[in-house]
């Protein structure tokens, strides 16, 4: 993929095991290293677990620069909210490089490959502060629930597909 106002190129593939220890280097960089390796290998051994999983990597120089994961709603999760069934749940999109275009192709991406899936809607939670909810947005997610994730103020987004 090329963005074309920058001529910054990138490739979008599916994760493989081989990817796991640069994912965890951008984790870090993109969540201010609040959390260890330990609790991003939790949250990544517990996302590959699940149904209908979506993992994709931005890839340039044969160095990862970006990944997006999520998988199937459960039935129980976001139960009390009219989310379309079969929902998905994006748990995670980070970039190295911000407005570069990656977050976008990475979304963009992850979605068709929900649609591929059978799924009707996306949901997402993002921190209020994020820079990642002009995204969102203007991927045509809304926001449908604010509430407490994790330790901060959240937005829970919704798309449907």
């Amino acid at each position: 993929m090329t963005n074309k106002k920058t001529l910054f190129t990138f490739e979008i593939r599916s994760y493989q095991k081989k990817d796991k220890d640069q994912l965890v280097e951008i984790f870090y960089s993109a969540y201010s290293k609040q959390y260890t390796t330990q609790n991003i290998m939790k949250q990544l051994r517990f996302a590959l677990s699940q149904r209908n999983l979506i993992a994709l990597v931005a890839e340039r120089d044969q160095r990862l620069i970006g990944f997006a994961y999520g998988y199937e709603l459960s039935k129980s999760r976001f139960s009390d909210l009219k989310i379309s069934r079969p929902g998905n749940y994006l748990d995670n999109l980070a970039v190295k490089i911000r407005r570069k275009g990656m977050g976008r192709g990475l979304f963009r991406e992850y979605e068709r490959e929900a649609i591929k899936q059978g799924m009707k809607s996306i949901a997402t939670w993002t921190e209020e502060s994020n820079p990642a909810k002009k995204l969102y947005e203007s991927e045509g997610f809304v926001p449908i629930k604010k509430g407490n994730k994790d330790s901060g103020s959240s937005i829970l987004y919704l798309k449907r597909l």
